[in-house]
């Protein structure tokens, strides 16, 4: 009950100062605010039966802020009335207007000093609802004071509002001769009895697995083509479950630099497939194929789609056709001599 205190307190030291100034207090009354709603609380007949339920109500507690949080049912006070004693046992009753003033009906004013103090607490609550409304402290385990060394493992994660409104308790110690301290009980966890949690027991059934291969077949028809990073065996990727993908990929690099995917043939399971360019993903049931040219090395890469059985996919890659040699003929004249030349000269190769 840190901001109960820290209210009341506040409260009281406003009307001791008009107690002083105005006359004897009764009929003191206020309204507790906490998280849950507002209510309207009994009546104090005087201040010094105010100051009595302070001590014994919010006394001030004792405990250690790097173990317990110490926060428990959190309420603000907000003084609503309260009557002063004219002479000749004549009382005048003074409300709150809700704008930080005490006016009365009778048209009766109170002492400037009275006011300021009056104000201040009012000015004071809205900063504390603030507070309130976003401090944050949790500690590890609740309760722990009832632990033997609780600051040996505990840990208490506190926010800036928590810190603030802890300042702002330490100030009510021995504040306007409210002296009594009491050490905290976490009476908001104390005596709770916790129910042992009853654990479910679930049977749990391993999901079939699954294997699928990719056979890439390359075969090279022109002596500038060959293959690297291609592995005569098929490549394999085994305990996968249904729903799950495997890509397995390759790279082929020619003589020269490739400038064009469609330089070779790509056949899957019996079936020719062109690629309109590089890049396209060619679908071929739940199955993509995806040709790629980079740096002129083309990658192959095959996509399996895991159903409900182990999957093998052969891909058969040769070279594109090529232009035939061509023959050229050379013949030179003379008046003297005649001499024919025949040269046959291999095509050049050509780079789609």
């Amino acid at each position: 009950m840190l901001f109960d205190r820290i209210s009341l307190v506040d409260a009281y030291g406003a009307l001791q100062i008009t107690e002083a100034n105005e006359g004897k207090l009764a009929k003191i009354l206020f309204h507790k605010t906490s998280y849950y709603g507002t209510k309207t609380v009994i009546r104090f007949d005087s201040l010094l039966e105010l100051k009595t339920f302070i001590n014994t109500s919010t006394s001030y507690q004792v405990f250690d802020p790097n173990c317990e949080c110490a926060t428990c049912d959190e309420s603000i006070w907000t003084l609503l009335s309260f009557n002063v004693e004219l002479p000749l046992r004549r009382y005048v009753s003074f409300v709150n207007n809700l704008r930080g003033l005490f006016e009365s009906a009778e048209g009766a004013l109170l002492n400037k000093l009275s006011v300021d103090a009056l104000r201040a607490v009012f000015t004071s609550n809205i900063r504390l609802e603030l507070l309130l409304n976003n401090f944050e402290c949790v500690g590890y385990v609740q309760n722990q004071g009832k632990f033997v060394t609780p600051c040996d493992y505990i840990e208490v994660v506190k926010n800036g509002f928590y810190e603030e409104m802890f300042v702002l308790y330490k100030k009510t110690k021995n504040k306007f001769g409210l002296t009594k301290s009491s050490l905290f009980v976490d009476t908001c966890n104390d005596g709770i009895i916790e129910t042992p949690y009853k654990w479910t027991t679930t049977t749990t059934t391993n999901a079939p697995l699954y294997s699928v291969e990719t056979m890439f077949s390359i075969s090279p028809t022109l002596p500038y083509t060959y293959a690297s990073n291609v592995p005569n065996t098929p490549i394999t990727t085994s305990n996968l479950t249904t729903g799950e993908e495997a890509t397995h990929v390759i790279n082929i690099i020619g003589g020269y630099p490739w400038i064009n995917v469609n330089q070779l043939t790509y056949t899957v399971s019996g079936f020719g497939v062109v690629f309109p360019q590089h890049g396209v993903t060619l679908y071929i049931g739940d199955h993509s194929l995806n040709v790629l040219l980079i740096s002129g090395v083309i990658t192959v890469a095959y996509t399996h789609f895991v159903g409900t059985n182990n999957l093998v996919q052969m891909i058969t890659i040769t070279d594109a056709p090529a232009p035939g040699p061509t023959t050229t003929s050379t013949t030179t004249t003379s008046t003297t001599t005649t001499s024919t030349t025949t040269t046959t000269t291999e095509a050049p190769i050509v780079l789609w």
